[in-house]
């Protein structure tokens, strides 16, 4: 379950009592019981998944801190936990209340108010409570630090009856293995960790229970928080044991702003999509997601397929893109589930789209550099080349495993595909087509709106479509109902179109990040969205003299030059970016209001913001 939520209310700390309060729907409190035990409680109401708790919390063993022994570094932060406590209550969801009892784990960490600057930051820890038997727990905290003053500091705390036993550092093995990656944060935390106290003779691994325990609401400056149930199995004493307990993680965000954002996202849509598209396929792997049930038993040897289906489009994969669909599909899927939604396998659907029309639109266009590298057909061929790219239409849907949702959904999104398919090869044949025979009637009036309403129209096709398509996925995926689904899906659109106005604009704008040729439209005499806008404000001349130079069959540097000075002289590029200002402004103003306050609606919007202000 998801834990982030707003809170409308006024937060309410008792200084009597421990006694806090997030408006109406979780209450803490702490008190002493008539056998003078210390007795936390807590109630907790989440009216969208239609859950309430109301825990009680009993301590049953001694508190242990690392406090002493990490003190050199606390940066005044205090820390006390309880490995093991008594719990019991009730859990209600959808109206039925269940009684419940069981073991938790109390661990508390504050600080003064003096220290909210930077220095709490600059470590990250993991701790886990884990235990071992009915009467034994272990208290494992590991510390360590970006600065080279801070070394990696580890403890561990056994506590079996009334005695516990402490060990630091060379005492204690600690190794983190795999990761599993939050699509609501791009954050990725250990998935296994291994633990060894030789001293002790114990030795165990363990996991999180399940994926999906990241704790939004704890976002420190540059980390974000992993919470929750852990299990696993161990050896202790020469003997078997199964452990369980509470893990928790502070791993560092790997990003800073959204350009950084777009590399982590753009590494795990590289990742995923080579292992989705292999080069190394066997034949049952083959028979499966490619040649189906009109597999030879002979004459089709694995690794052709892959060279000549897979190996052509894994080039452009492995240059990373700007990955940016799959960012708008994960932040979609995870701004509508009240769960984690893990949008992996939904990448292949989104990204091979993508390729395969790049794929196909370099051939069209007679490009030669793509993703700052040779495009596909200048290095495979131009038949090689359309058949991969073509590929990767069907192998999309395949390899996202469409098939296996229920009818409705399943049909849904199949519709909604080919849909985004269509529209986008319509979109791709009028881009072919041009919009010279607009040229003309601009050049005579000054009229520039049936132009802009043209390209507008060919970047909708084949670009909002596409952003619309994602976002209508999500909503089907996440079961949202029309009124958002509607909402979405023109933010979608609407993004998408800004998008490909201000690719239009980077055209014109010489970055050698772009990985494509500078002015390559104009150069081609192709007619682009700034073009469009400076017939709209150049006089008379200036417009046919500006048409004159757009068909010069060879661009010098010096045609380019003064193409590039009469589109200057209007603003068209700053233009360009107001205008997808607006756009995605207006999108956002019209989504918003129907989405719950949550970390991926706030990457959303931040990402709104970055697109028209991108520089690539």
């Amino acid at each position: 379950m998801r834990h982030e939520r707003l809170v409308k209310g006024i937060c309410f700390c008792d200084e009597r009592q421990l006694c806090v309060s997030l408006s109406d729907d979780c209450k803490l409190m702490v008190q002493m019981t008539n056998e003078n035990e210390c007795l936390y409680s807590i109630k907790y109401h989440n009216k969208e998944n239609s859950i309430n708790m109301d825990l009680r919390f009993i301590v049953n063993s001694a508190h242990v801190s690392r406090d002493t022994y990490f003190r050199e570094y606390s940066f005044g932060y205090a820390n006390y936990c309880f490995p093991t406590m008594m719990v019991s209550g009730t859990v209600t969801v959808d109206g039925e209340e269940m009684q419940v009892e069981g073991v938790g784990s109390h661990d508390r960490l504050f600080s003064s108010d003096a220290l909210s600057g930077n220095h709490g930051n600059a470590f990250f820890w993991s701790h886990f409570s884990l235990r071992l038997s009915p009467t034994c727990a272990l208290s494992v905290y590991r510390r360590g630090g970006e600065s080279v003053l801070m070394e990696e500091e580890t403890i561990a705390f056994l506590s079996e009856g009334e005695q516990t036993l402490c060990f630091m550092n060379s005492d204690i093995e600690v190794a983190f293995d795999n990761s599993w990656m939050s699509f609501a944060t791009f954050i990725s935390y250990p998935s296994v960790c291994l633990v060894n106290i030789r001293a002790a003779d114990l030795s165990c691994s363990f996991n999180p229970s399940f994926n999906g325990q990241e704790f939004v609401t704890s976002f420190d400056a540059g980390f974000g928080m992993l919470m929750g149930s852990v299990k696993g199995t161990g050896m202790w004493r020469g003997e078997h044991i199964a452990v369980k307990g509470f893990g928790e993680y502070k791993c560092p965000i790997p990003y800073n702003n959204v350009e950084g954002l777009l590399r982590t996202v753009s590494k795990v849509t590289k990742k995923t999509l080579c292992e989705l598209y292999p080069l190394d396929a066997d034949a049952a792997w083959i028979t499966a997601n490619v040649t189906g049930q009109y597999t030879l038993p002979r004459g089709t040897p694995p690794e052709k397929v892959c060279e000549t289906l897979f190996k052509p489009v894994r080039c452009l994969i492995e240059r990373n893109g700007k990955a940016w669909r799959s960012l708008v599909l994960a932040l979609c899927c995870n701004m509508l589930s009240s769960q984690h939604f893990d949008c992996t396998r939904y990448i292949a659907m989104t990204e091979l789209l993508h390729l395969g029309s790049l794929v196909i639109d370099d051939i069209q266009d007679n490009s030669t550099v793509r993703r700052r590298g040779p495009c596909v057909h200048v290095e495979v061929g131009v038949p090689a080349a359309i058949n991969a790219g073509t590929a990767c239409y069907f192998m999309g849907p395949q390899l996202a495993r469409i098939h296996e949702l229920n009818a409705e959904k399943s049909s849904r999104i199949y519709q909604l595909y080919f849909d985004v398919l269509r529209t986008g090869h319509a979109g791709q044949g009028l881009d072919l087509h041009g919009v010279d025979y607009l040229m003309p009637e601009a050049v005579r009036t000054g009229n520039s709106i049936p132009l802009k309403e043209a390209l507008q129209a060919i970047h909708m096709y084949k670009t909002g479509a596409a952003a619309g398509g994602v976002c209508r996925i999500a909503c089907t995926l996440c079961d949202a109902n029309d009124e958002v689904t509607l909402a979405l899906e023109r933010f979608g659109t609407r993004l998408g179109l800004a998008f490909q106005i201000v690719d239009d604009a980077l055209d014109l704008c010489n970055s050698a990040a772009k990985g494509k040729d500078f002015a390559e439209d104009i150069k081609s005499g192709k007619i682009t969205y700034p073009v469009a806008i400076a017939m709209g404000h150049l006089g008379s001349e200036q417009r046919e003299r500006l048409w004159i130079l757009l068909h010069t069959e060879v661009k010098d540097d010096n045609t380019l030059k003064c193409i590039i000075d009469l589109l200057s002289h209007t603003n068209a590029v700053a233009k360009c970016f107001e205008e997808s200002r607006l756009l995605v402004k207006d999108a956002w103003d019209s989504v918003s209001p129907h989405l719950s306050e949550s970390f991926p609606k706030a990457l959303m919007r931040v990402f709104c913001d970055y697109l028209t202000e991108r520089t690539y």
